[in-house]
């Protein structure tokens, strides 16, 4: 699963490195991403109450042997990328976008440095909060919709701060 999740940060990263340059609005551009991103969580929730059950499965249907493994370890990991790259790529193109915000504005490095403590700061709160808190008390679940609805919020917020007409 960490696998998958830092592929689909990488994969979104890469995205805005060969295509940030011909995005006009960048924090609009952000806005959209984060409501993506939300949907993306929202519409996995189902992908990871099933995940167990086809994992289930497939350790009943495979062989145990190095053939049955290798299998196991594909159709997995395939489960895992099912589940978590869509919102993980979205997740992977919000640092660099705001980053290229940024440095458009005429920021220096000691704001994209904060915007990076603040990521890295927010980030360890975030898992320290969810695994400790959210999880024990709404299970993982209702926890991913939660911070889906956040990043929907989020995304939300930046569309009507930029001005982008409701959808």
């Amino acid at each position: 699963m960490l696998a998958a999740f830092i592929f689909g940060m990488a994969c979104g990263g890469l995205w805005i490195r060969y295509r940030g340059d011909r995005i006009h609005d960048v924090v609009r551009y952000a806005g959209y991403v984060q409501v993506a991103m939300g949907t993306c969580a929202l519409l996995s929730v189902p992908v990871l109450a099933r995940s167990f059950e086809w994992v289930g499965w497939l350790t009943g249907a495979l062989a145990r042997s190095d053939g049955g493994y290798a299998l196991y370890s594909v159709a997995t990991a395939g489960i895992a990328l099912l589940g978590m790259a869509p919102a993980a790529d979205f997740a992977g193109m919000t640092l660099p976008l705001f980053t290229t915000a940024l440095l458009r504005q005429g920021a220096g490095e000691a704001a994209v440095g904060r915007v990076y403590a603040a990521n890295t700061v927010g980030a360890i709160v975030g898992v320290v909060l969810v695994v400790h808190g959210l999880i024990p008390l709404m299970g993982i679940s209702l926890s991913v919709l939660v911070a889906a609805g956040q990043d929907v919020l989020i995304g939300l917020r930046l569309l009507r701060a930029c001005g982008a007409k409701r959808w």
